[in-house]
C-alpha cells in the first residue's frame, strides 16, 4: 500500500512538473508564469516593492529557421533560454518561454535599473554564445532584443499593463537596431524613459 501512495506521489509530481515546463527549452511555459507573476504582482501591491519584467525575442529568428532549418532552430531557442536563465539567477526570478522565439522573464524586487542591466546581460552573453547566423541584420551571430518595464504596483494596476510596457519597449529595441534592451518604468500617473 506505501510503494502506491509513493508511486502516485511520484507520478503526481511529474505530472505538475510537466504541466509548467515547456517541452523545447526545458523553461518554465506561458501557464506557469502567468500564476507566479499574479503571485508577485500581489506581493509587489503588499509591500510596495519594484517588480521588472523583461520580454526577449530572437533577431531575425524566421531567416534564421530558413537558412538553418527548424532542428538548428530548436536548438537556438534552448541555448538562448539557457543564457537567460543564466543572467536571472536569483532564485526568485523566473524565465519563462511566452511563445515562439519570445522569452520572457518576471524579475521582483527589482527597479528600472536592475532590468535594463539584466536585459543588457542577456543580449551580451547570447552575442558571446558565437552562433552563425548569415541571415541576421545585427551581425555574423545569433542576437536577442529586450524590452523592460518596471513599476512599483499599486491596487487598481494591472500585471497585463507591465507586461505591454515590456512588448513595446522590446519593439522600440528592434525599431532601433535590434540586440539591445530598452527599459521602461512606469507609474499611475506617467512613463518615463529610463535608457
Amino acid at each position: 500500500m506505501r510503494e502506491s501512495q509513493q508511486a502516485l506521489l511520484e507520478r503526481n509530481i511529474e505530472l505538475a512538473r510537466l504541466t509548467n515546463v515547456d517541452g523545447l527549452t526545458g523553461l518554465n511555459n506561458r501557464r506557469y508564469f502567468e500564476e507566479f507573476a499574479e503571485i508577485q504582482w500581489k506581493l509587489a501591491i503588499r509591500e510596495k516593492l519594484w517588480l521588472s519584467v523583461l520580454m526577449i525575442d530572437v533577431d531575425d529568428f524566421k531567416k534564421y529557421n530558413d537558412t538553418y532549418g527548424h532542428l538548428a532552430g530548436d536548438e537556438v531557442l534552448r541555448d538562448v533560454g539557457n543564457a537567460i536563465k543564466k543572467c536571472a539567477e536569483r532564485p526568485t526570478d523566473l524565465v519563462a518561454r511566452f511563445g515562439g522565439e519570445e522569452f520572457i522573464v518576471i524579475l521582483p524586487d527589482c527597479p528600472v535599473g536592475g532590468g535594463l542591466a539584466i536585459g543588457d546581460k542577456v543580449c551580451r552573453r547570447v552575442e558571446r554564445l558565437d552562433i552563425s547566423h548569415s541571415g541576421s541584420a545585427t551581425g555574423a551571430v545569433v542576437t536577442v532584443s529586450a524590452g523592460s518595464a518596471s513599476t512599483i504596483p499599486l491596487r487598481g494596476d494591472s500585471l497585463l499593463k507591465l507586461i505591454n510596457t515590456a512588448d513595446n519597449a522590446l519593439y522600440e529595441a528592434k525599431h532601433a537596431g535590434k540586440n539591445r534592451v530598452v527599459a521602461r518604468a512606469t507609474t499611475t500617473a506617467t512613463t518615463t524613459d529610463a535608457m
